[in-house]
């Protein structure tokens, strides 16, 4: 075995040649035992570097393995060198566990000073959030966070570990106030915009306080003109955001109104029809909690009113012409409400006193209602290619009145058209009246057409079924539905 052989982790087997006699066998002696301490320290400067690293933030850990590891290098040092080899690495185990601490107290420091950092800033955006509420600045919760913030500002600037000065922490401050002041400012703003009316009259009386107040008022005459401008900048920020989200919501509602009243007209206009065709009653009208006194006041005086139309036709004719005209009536009703029945055969059979002004509105509003769901089958084509990039339906009214009046002739000329009929025929319309727009949409037609086919099917079942448990789906809410699914909403 050569000298120098590891016989244990941290230490070595010493095995020095012995030398016969003389000053030359001294000499080479000497230079042996300088080569092992020179090997052993670097063995122990290598392995306690280790331990460095491997321990870098727990001092604790470190002492117990570095212990261990000196434990090695003594026991297996010879002798006459254990003294030696105890002496040095003693003094590196010390040194590394010193500079373990100093690591692990730089890391603590470090952690505190951000978690101190972070617990002032989230107090920051509590004070300026309450201060941006009506009343915030007399909260207890105002107070409160005001109070621990000033704690925690004034151990930062009492700590040296913190390295925060006094100039320092007046610089925080007076960002924190003037930040109060904005948030204040801006409320202020927000309040004048909702007093004034909202809306450009609001804008415009909250947009006078700003200037009369911040950049010409006496509270703010003592702040430089840099603050006044950042905090009349941040406030009109504050209110053209508050202004826009109040501008987006009142357009939901005036939306949500305007649906709201095309439902109930929808609802007024269904009723109509059946007080025409005697399928109402008041009874009927007066329980119909959906509709609003108005409309039921209206309808009732409809009903009535048509109950004495019925009267007078009954006593200004004969039994044979009652038989005469409810036949002539009653053809002219199967036509309506199978969508036949054209303006022109409407207007002559009134204008040669076949029928009555009222079985003419009666008819008319039979025969539209029964034309209106083909109809929109028809023109859902047209509505999806007038959403095209690049077109409007509003740009296009005047296309979209021709391409109206173009699906309701295709109607009436063509009874019993299946679904796939009438798409073809509104993709034709929207080809001819709005210049090929119908084309380049990224879903195919065919895709689209089963898709309704399918959701048709399901409603018109459940149409049935409904019907079958006694509790019937309204003709207004069928068609809802189904133009809902013909346009995709």
């Amino acid at each position: 075995m050569v000298e120098g052989v590891e016989i244990a982790e941290g230490t070595r087997e010493y095995r020095a040649p012995r030398f016969a006699f003389g000053d030359v066998a001294q000499a080479r002696q000497r230079a042996v035992e300088t080569a092992y301490e020179a090997r052993v320290r670097q063995d122990v400067d290598a392995r306690l570097g280790e331990l460095r690293r491997e321990f870098r933030y727990d001092p604790q850990g470190y002492e117990a393995k570095a212990q261990e590891v000196v434990s090695g290098f003594i026991q297996g040092a010879p002798p006459e060198f254990a003294v030696a080899v105890e002496s040095y690495a003693q003094t590196k185990s010390r040194d590394g566990l010193s500079w373990v601490a100093d690591q692990r107290a730089a890391r603590d420091e470090q952690e505190t000073v951000q978690a101190l950092g972070v617990r002032i800033a989230t107090l920051d955006e509590r004070v300026i959030a309450l201060a941006s509420q009506p009343g915030g600045t007399e909260k207890p919760e105002y107070i409160e966070a005001l109070a621990e913030r000033a704690a925690l500002q004034d151990q930062r600037a009492t700590n040296p570990a913190f390295l925060y000065s006094d100039e320092q922490r007046a610089v925080d401050d007076d960002k924190l106030d003037n930040a109060v002041l904005g948030a204040s400012v801006s409320r202020s703003a927000i309040e004048a915009y909702a007093d004034g009316g909202k809306g450009q009259v609001g804008y415009a009386a909250a947009t006078r306080f700003l200037n009369e107040e911040v950049l010409n008022g006496e509270a703010f005459k003592d702040l430089q003109p840099e603050a006044r401008q950042r905090i009349y900048r941040d406030a009109m920020g504050q209110l053209r955001d508050y202004a826009a989200v109040d501008r987006e919501e009142r357009r939901a509602e005036e939306q949500a109104e305007r649906e709201a009243r095309a439902a109930r007209r929808e609802t007024v206009g269904d009723y109509r029809l059946r007080i025409l065709l005697g399928e109402v009653t008041e009874a009927d009208i007066l329980a119909d909690d959906s509709l609003t006194d108005t409309d039921k006041a209206g309808l009732v005086n409809s009903a009535r009113a048509q109950v004495r139309r019925q009267q007078a036709d009954a006593r200004t004719t004969t039994a044979l012409e009652k038989a005469n005209a409810r036949e002539i009536y009653g053809g002219f009703r199967d036509q309506a409400q199978a969508g036949t029945l054209t303006q022109s055969e409407l207007a002559d059979a009134l204008n040669s006193g076949l029928i009555t002004q009222g079985q003419a509105t009666t008819l008319r509003t039979l025969n539209d209602r029964t034309l209106k769901p083909v109809v929109e089958d028809v023109l859902a084509p047209v509505r999806d290619a007038a959403k095209a990039p690049g077109r409007s339906i509003r740009g296009n009214a005047a296309a979209m009145v021709v391409a109206e009046e173009a699906a309701a002739q295709f109607v009436r000329a063509n009874p019993d058209l299946t679904l796939e009929q009438r798409l073809a025929g509104g993709r034709a319309i929207a080809e001819r009246v709005l210049g090929g727009a119908a084309q380049g949409r990224p879903q195919t037609q065919q895709n689209v057409n089963t898709e309704r086919t399918a959701q048709l099917s399901a409603l018109s079942a459940e149409r049935t079924r409904r019907q079958q448990q006694g509790r019937p789906m309204s003709t207004a809410e069928y068609n809802r539905r189904r133009t809902e699914i013909l346009h995709g909403n």
